[in-house]
């Protein structure tokens, strides 16, 4: 059941690949004390029960390793996921406060528009021809436009 859990997600798949290599070379390992014990007559105990020690001691420390890699991986990712929501309501309130500047400046534009027509209307211009000679809010004018601007007053 591990291995199906694991195949959709590749660091998991790592971690219990590594586990099993480790199981692994330890039967390996295991078996060959075993092959000694029953068929060896000088073996010698002392040097079995060291490095029986030693090399369940370096499992151990690789189980404890693997268990140490899933968690750090399980905090990171909550944590990177909580930093990527801050993140997202940060840009997506940044959107809504430029949207409203937006909308503030473009309603300034209208008006200012409005106030523009009225104000052609009583020199007898039409809107369309009104609307197209004025300069727009905040765009530099060139030397062509100042001097539309200066026949306009």
């Amino acid at each position: 059941q591990l291995d199906v859990k694991a195949s959709g997600n590749p660091f998991f798949k790592t971690v219990l690949e590594l586990m099993y290599r480790e199981l692994t070379t330890l039967g390996i390992v295991e078996f060959f004390i075993y092959l000694l014990h029953k068929y060896h007559n000088n073996f010698n105990f002392e040097m079995e029960v060291v490095f029986v020690d030693v090399h369940f001691m370096l499992f151990y420390t690789a189980v404890f390793n693997a268990i140490q890699s899933v968690l750090v991986r399980v905090v990171s990712a909550r944590r990177t996921d909580r930093a990527w929501v801050q993140t997202e309501d940060i840009d997506i309130g940044h959107y809504v406060a430029i949207r409203k500047e937006f909308d503030r400046v473009d309603n300034e534009l209208k008006r200012v528009e409005q106030e523009l027509d009225h104000e052609s209307e009583g020199v007898g211009r039409n809107d369309r021809n009104a609307s197209s000679e004025r300069p727009r809010l905040g765009v530099p004018l060139g030397e062509r436009g100042q001097q539309q601007q200066q026949r306009q007053s």
